[in-house]
């Protein structure tokens, strides 16, 4: 008779980037910048990738920056759904 095995889980981080720019035909999907197991990580890398994004962005466009402990995003106000970038850490659970 085999074995079964315990199914377990944990928590894990996603980073999960998502944006548009409706003027230059830009429509990505969200994807994946990373996945840890740790929060702590997953905040560093976080920082890390705010920094990337706002170095790569024409910031003149915007006029609006939202930040907390988890998501950042940059948008033009009355024009977010048009004109945004967003990161954020999504709190998942994988299960063996």
């Amino acid at each position: 008779m085999p074995k079964t095995r315990k199914r377990g889980s944990m928590k894990i981080y996603v980073i999960v980037h998502s944006g548009c720019d409706a003027d230059r035909g830009i429509f990505t999907d969200p994807f994946v910048e990373g996945a840890f197991s740790e929060e702590l990580e997953a905040a560093e890398e976080l920082e890390r990738l705010i920094s990337e994004e706002k170095e790569r962005l024409d910031l003149s466009r915007f006029d609006t920056e939202e930040q907390n402990e988890t998501h950042w995003e940059i948008y033009a106000d009355g024009y977010a759904a048009a004109l945004f970038s967003r990161l954020e850490i999504e709190e998942t659970e994988l299960r063996a």
